[in-house]
């Protein structure tokens, strides 16, 4: 499986950070093509499981190599610098990069400077709003809660360095019949338990009590047409119970 990306020139990267040794080595190697006026038939690739080291240019013309303009920039590429080897085969210029310039761009991540990669000019029109976590109260948090967590933050981190402006934010499920039943629940079961004193961890006291309290729900008979219709918990928010937990979320709601 290979996932393709245009050349960076065409995401129109700024290109006065050629100059620095440390950044932009896709963007090196684009500019150094692109000087020859070699670049229209060749497309970025990037394998599906890359060396960190390989980058692999796809001929769109197999002639590309016999052209002027090919063979110019093949002749500028092996007397570069920054790529080690340089070869065309069946209808890929591949490149692997130098281990000296690799370091030199890993030195500068690692400063974690503003903008070391130069990618910030890539979409900074663009605003996204990353969610990711949404712990429930009711509930104990679990590794599932992380996994969202790490992948928001990944995924916004991703976004900011092409320079999109990135909200992250997580939703907290804290009203709602849930919390009624929550609530609800720890009355009716809870025996008056406090995390603190009584050595038990406050999310599985109250996702305990709120399950015991939903489990007899299920054993009586609702007045919603669609009760059994769906995700559970959704369509218990539309049924109208007049229970416990209704009574609580009024009194919550009348402050």
């Amino acid at each position: 499986m290979d996932v393709c990306i245009h050349s960076p020139k065409v995401l129109g990267v700024r290109r006065e950070s050629f100059s620095d040794p440390a950044t932009n080595l896709l963007d090196r190697l684009d500019a150094s093509i692109a000087e020859q006026g070699a670049d229209d038939a060749l497309l970025t690739i990037v394998p599906f499981r890359p060396s960190p080291a390989d980058v692999d240019l796809r001929v769109c013309d197999r002639a590309w190599g016999e052209s002027v303009a090919g063979r110019r920039a093949l002749d500028v590429l092996a007397r570069s610098t920054d790529p080690a080897t340089v070869s065309l085969a069946e209808g890929r210029l591949a490149a692997r990069f130098a281990n000296v310039r690799l370091a030199a761009l890993g030195t500068a991540l690692e400063r974690g400077g503003a903008d070391p990669l130069a990618t910030h000019p890539v979409a900074p029109a663009r605003r996204w709003t990353v969610n990711f976590g949404d712990p429930n109260t009711t509930k104990a948090l679990h590794v599932g809660h992380l996994r969202n967590v790490a992948l928001g933050n990944s995924l916004a981190s991703a976004a900011e360095a092409l320079g999109m402006q990135v909200v992250r934010q997580s939703r907290v499920g804290d009203f709602g019949r849930n919390m009624g039943e929550a609530m609800a629940g720890y009355l009716r079961h809870g025996g008056g338990r406090e995390p603190g004193r009584d050595d038990v961890k406050g999310d599985h006291l109250i996702g305990d009590c709120y399950v015991r309290y939903v489990r007899e729900l299920a054993e009586r008979p609702s007045d919603a047409p669609d009760a059994n219709d769906g995700d559970a918990a959704l369509t218990r928010e539309r049924e109208v119970r007049r229970d416990a937990a209704e009574e609580l979320l009024a009194r919550w709601r009348d402050g």
